[in-house]
C-alpha cells in the first residue's frame, strides 16, 4: 500500500509537470514581500470567511497564533495542478505541526461525500477538507486575488494563500505549487528553527550531459533583439552568471524547480555583488533556442525578468541530456567580465540533492533473460520530481547481485551471466536511493568471466522531510511560471506492441505523454496508436492508460 501511495504521489507531479496549464489556464501568479523579507510580508488584511469541513465542523480563516495556508482547489481529478499540490502537502509531515493549520477547500460545488473521498485517499487527519455546495469558496478566493495579487477573472488552479500569526496575508500564489516550495516561507512565519537539519543527509549525483554554448549564445541574441525592439539596453553575457546558469541547467535535470536539489533557494548559488538584483528563469524540453525563447516571451513572469531595464548582465544555461535540454537565463543588476564565444562541450556535473527532491530510482538491463555467458550494461533512470527523467552516472552508486552464483556485477553495473537461474541486481545511489532488478539466467556454453564480489551495501535510509534554506533578503522573481514542451506525435502508422504508441519499437516516456495528451484531448491518435495506447482493452483512451505505460516505460510493471 505504502508503495502504490508513492507510485501514485510521483504520477500526479509528473502529469503537473507534463501538463502545467489547468482550470482556468492563465499563467501563474505569485506575490509576497516585496523585498523578499516576509517578516515585512505583503501585510494585506485577512478575509472573514468561514468554510465547512466533510466532517460537519465549522472553520475560520481567521488565524491568530497559528499559520494558516489556505488551498483552493478542484478534488475531482480535472485538475492536474490541484491534484499534484493536494498529494504533496498531505504527503509531508510538517503540515502536522501544531503552529501551522491546512485547509484544502474545494472551488466546484461538489458535495461533501465527494470531497471526504479525497480526504480518505490522502489520509493526512492533520488536513482539514472543506467543501461548499454553493459558490461561496470560489468567490472567496477570487477576493483573496483581487487584494494581494491583483488578478482579475482568471486564474490557474490551485491558489495558495498563507496568513500569518497576526491574521494577515503574506502570500498569495496560483498554479502548481508543491510542499517543498512553500516550506520556507511557513517556517519563517511560525519560527520553525530548522538550522540543526539542515545540510544533513546530502546525496551526491552525477549528471553527465552537454553544456551547449552555441543554443546559449543563439538566446542572447533573441533576447537581445527583444529588449532592443522595446528600447532597452542590450544585456551582456557575463563568464561567472554562465558558468553558474549552466550549472543551474544541469541541477533542473534532476530537479526541476526554481529550489535547488539541495533545497536551497535558486539564488544561493550567486555571491555578491551578483545577488544585488537577480532574477532566474528556467525551462525544460524545448527543443532549440527559438523554440525557449518563444515561451518565455509569451509567460508574462519570464517575460517581465528578460525585459526589467536594471538589469546589465545575463548568463545562459543549456544542459542536453537523453534528447531534453534544460534551460536557465540568471539576470543580475552587476556586470562582471564578459564572456564573448562559447564552444559546446560534454561534462560531468556533481549535483549536491536533498533525499525528499529525488525521485525513485530505476534499474534495467536490455534483456531480462540471458544466456550464461552473455553481458549486458545497466540502464539507469532517475525520476525528476519536476519534470521526466536524467541518466545518473554510476560514480556514486554501487551494484550487488543476490547470488552471484547465478549473475555477478561490476563496479560499473555490467551484468555477468554465470549460471541458470535468477538473481536480484540492486543498485543504490550515495547509500539512499535504491532500485532493485531481477535477471534470469539460461544456461549457455560461453567462458564466464570472473567478476569480484561486490562490497555490502547499507540499508536504505529514512526519507526526511527536506528542509530548504530560509528565504532570500534579495528582490527575487524565481517563482514563476515553468512551461516544457510536448513531443510531437509520429506519424508512423506501424505500432509493433502494446503501448509503443510511436512505433519506435519501444514502450518509452514519449508514449506515456503522447497518451497522456489524448486522454486530456490535446492530440489525436490514429487507428492502430489507439490499439496500442487502449491497455485495458476498452476502447477508451484514459488516464490509466497513459499511467500503466508510464510504469512500464520505468520498468515498474510489465505488460
Amino acid at each position: 500500500m505504502e508503495k502504490m501511495k508513492t507510485w501514485k504521489k510521483r504520477w500526479c507531479i509528473l502529469l503537473a509537470a507534463m501538463f502545467c496549464t489547468a482550470a482556468f489556464g492563465n499563467p501563474q501568479k505569485v506575490s509576497y514581500a516585496a523585498k523578499g523579507d516576509l517578516g515585512e510580508g505583503y501585510g494585506a488584511d485577512n478575509l472573514d470567511a468561514e468554510f465547512t469541513t466533510v466532517d460537519g465542523r465549522k472553520v475560520s480563516s481567521r488565524s491568530e497564533g497559528i499559520v494558516t495556508v489556505l488551498l483552493f482547489a478542484r478534488t475531482d481529478g480535472r485538475c492536474s495542478n490541484s491534484t499534484s499540490a493536494i498529494q504533496s502537502l498531505c504527503n509531508s509531515s510538517w503540515i502536522q505541526n501544531k503552529d501551522m493549520r491546512l485547509i484544502i477547500v474545494d472551488i466546484d460545488q461538489h458535495p461533501a461525500e465527494t470531497v471526504r473521498a479525497v480526504q480518505k485517499e490522502n489520509e493526512n487527519d492533520a488536513v482539514m477538507f472543506c467543501y461548499d455546495e454553493s459558490s461561496a469558496a470560489s468567490g472567496t478566493m477570487f477576493r483573496y486575488l483581487q487584494n494581494t495579487a491583483g488578478s482579475g477573472s482568471g486564474v490557474t488552479l490551485p491558489v495558495t494563500v498563507i496568513i500569518d500569526k497576526t491574521n494577515k496575508v503574506q502570500y498569495c500564489r496560483t498554479g502548481n505549487i508543491s510542499a517543498n516550495e512553500i516550506y520556507s516561507y511557513v517556517a519563517e512565519l511560525a519560527d520553525w528553527s530548522f538550522t540543526e537539519e539542515s545540510g544533513k543527509g546530502k546525496v551526491n549525483v552525477y549528471v553527465e550531459g552537454t553544456f551547449d554554448e552555441e543554443q546559449a549564445f543563439q538566446v542572447l541574441e533573441q533576447v537581445n533583439k527583444a529588449r532592443t525592439a522595446q528600447g532597452k539596453n542590450p544585456l551582456k553575457m557575463d563568464k561567472i552568471l554562465s558558468e553558474k546558469a549552466m550549472q543551474r541547467a544541469a541541477e533542473c535535470a534532476v530537479y526541476y524547480s526554481h529550489t535547488r536539489p539541495n533545497g536551497e533557494r535558486c539564488f544561493s548559488i550567486l555571491e555578491s555583488p551578483y545577488t544585488m538584483g537577480c532574477a532566474e528563469n528556467i525551462a525544460a524540453g524545448y527543443r532549440n533556442a527559438d523554440d525557449v525563447m518563444t515561451g518565455w516571451l509569451n509567460s508574462s513572469g519570464h517575460y517581465a525578468n528578460i525585459m526589467n531595464a536594471d538589469y546589465e548582465s545575463i548568463g545562459i544555461g543549456c544542459f542536453y541530456q537523453d534528447g531534453v535540454r534544460y534551460w536557465a537565463q540568471l539576470f543580475s543588476v552587476y556586470s562582471g567580465t564578459e564572456k564573448s564565444t562559447g564552444t559546446n562541450s560534454v561534462k560531468k556535473v556533481a549535483v549536491e540533492a536533498a533525499p525528499d527532491y529525488l525521485g525513485s530510482l530505476s534499474l534495467s538491463y536490455q534483456k531480462q533473460e540471458l544466456q550464461a555467458g552473455e553481458t549486458a550494461a545497466p540502464i539507469l533512470k532517475l525520476t525528476n520530481l519536476g519534470f521526466g527523467f536524467s541518466t545518473p552516472s554510476v560514480d556514486t552508486i554501487t551494484f550487488q547481485s543476490s547470488d552471484e552464483a547465478v549473475a555477478k556485477v561490476d563496479k560499473d553495473g555490467t551484468l555477468h551471466a554465470y549460471a541458470e537461474g535468477t538473481a536480484v541486481i540492486t543498485a543504490v545511489l550515495d547509500d539512499t536511493v535504491k532500485a532493485d532488478y531481477t535477471v534470469t539466467v539460461k544456461q549457455g556454453t560461453q567462458n564466464i568471466p570472473d567478476v569480484s564480489a561486490r562490497p555490502s551495501i547499507k540499508p536504505e535510509a529514512s526519507r526526511l522531510p527536506s528542509v530548504p534554506a530560509g528565504p532570500s533578503d534579495k528582490p527575487e522573481n524565481s517563482n514563476l511560471p515553468e512551461k516544457p514542451d510536448s513531443p510531437a506525435a509520429s506519424k508512423n502508422p506501424a505500432i509493433p506492441t502494446k503501448g509503443d504508441v510511436t512505433g519506435d519499437a519501444k514502450v518509452t516516456l514519449a508514449d506515456a505523454q503522447l497518451v497522456l495528451k489524448a486522454a486530456l484531448n490535446l492530440a489525436s491518435l490514429n487507428d492502430n496508436q489507439k490499439k496500442a495506447a487502449d491497455i485495458d482493452g476498452n476502447d477508451r483512451i484514459e488516464l490509466k492508460d497513459a499511467q500503466m505505460i508510464l510504469k512500464v516505460a520505468l520498468n515498474l510493471a510489465s505488460f
